[in-house]
């Protein structure tokens, strides 16, 4: 008796198993990290060899950044689009730190700054930093294991452990297999090199009411610029110089006209962030690359900051071009070194 109940308890775990794995390439596991695009691009980037050229920045560069289009038109070989969406330089400085530096060994970075990731008064901030500091598969770089870390040891050789959070939803499973979304779950769609490609079909249309109020109550609200953003990218420049590493500052296109009515002082805001920029290049002696003539069209944008494919191939198209121009690879770079322990900074 004893024995048939453990062989049928054997048959049901092999086929739990065997039915988990059949869909767990089409459904999304469980996170460990903050967000899916985080997940995702570690796991990509453990997964990399090391490259000539990583992108850092927010959604703005994560969607308007190709890796291979840049490489077409450059001498540089490889390339990773290592931009996060929903973040700013504070959350890039570290992300870098912990993973692209050490994993990618970049010898370029170009940096993407858009006016969206530069405020100082973004009431976001601290709060995707609540998220990214102490996520499991953060705290795992680092030794830290907690209840989250151990569930993805065991899930890299479990499909079912690693999907049985869905699998406790079997209408949600169903509805994601035949159209491919479900609120709340995450479906990233990134390209081998890290580029989000779900701006890529839109057409520009205008902010709603809603987006509107986001932007002017939260992303924009007592905008300032030259403060803690400002010197987190810094940091992120002097580290790539420490390594060896070359840097590009790049000002991502927009839609200047209908952006800068949001911000509280207008145009003189985004006066102030365009010099900021400049001011970056000019105390490390860096380029800076902007386009302006790609500002407020229309045809190239999904909305006021993502660019389409349209515009994603105009701008990495003439990106390329202008690094071949004005960078050299350094052939000095080094990897970096994950620090002795992680950033838990405590924040209010």
């Amino acid at each position: 008796m004893r024995r048939s109940l453990i062989v049928g308890v054997l048959v049901v775990v092999v086929l739990l198993e065997g039915a988990a794995r059949l869909l767990a390439p089409h459904i999304p596991g469980q996170l460990v990290w903050d967000t899916q695009f985080t997940q995702d691009k570690a796991d990509q980037i453990a997964a990399a060899d090391l490259v000539d050229v990583v992108y850092v920045g927010s959604s703005v560069v994560n969607a308007g950044i190709d890796p291979g289009l840049v490489s077409a038109n450059s001498r540089f070989d490889s390339g990773y689009n290592a931009a996060i969406p929903s973040t700013t330089p504070s959350t890039w400085k570290i992300w870098m730190r912990d993973l692209v530096f050490p994993d990618l060994c970049p010898s370029v970075v170009v940096i993407g700054i858009s006016v969206r990731d530069y405020n100082d008064g973004n009431v976001g901030i601290p709060f995707d930093l609540r998220s990214y500091l102490p996520s499991a598969g953060r705290l795992e770089l680092y030794g830290q294991f907690t209840s989250a870390s151990l569930e993805q040891q065991i899930g890299r050789y479990s499909a079912f452990v690693r999907i049985r959070s869905r699998l406790r939803q079997p209408e949600k499973v169903a509805r994601f297999l035949m159209l491919g979304r479900v609120p709340g779950w995450p479906a990233t769609v990134l390209t081998p090199d890290g580029r989000y490609t779900g701006w890529d079909d839109n057409e520009f249309v205008d902010p709603s009411p809603e987006g509107i109020e986001q932007l002017t109550t939260k992303v924009f609200v007592n905008f300032s610029v030259g403060g803690p953003e400002d010197l987190a990218v810094r940091a992120i420049i002097e580290d790539a110089q420490a390594l060896g590493g070359r840097v590009v500052i790049v000002r991502m296109p927009t839609m200047n006209e209908l952006i800068a009515p949001l911000l509280p002082s207008g145009q003189d805001d985004l006066d102030k962030f365009e010099r900021q920029v400049e001011k970056l290049g000019e105390d490390y002696d860096l380029p800076v690359i902007v386009y302006p003539d790609m500002d407020d069209n229309a045809t190239l944008f999904g909305d006021l900051y993502h660019m389409n494919l349209a515009g994603t191939t105009e701008f990495s198209t003439r990106l390329g071009s202008d690094l071949d121009r004005l960078v050299w690879p350094s052939d000095g770079a080094r990897c970096g070194t994950r620090p002795p322990a992680p950033e838990l900074a405590v924040l209010p």
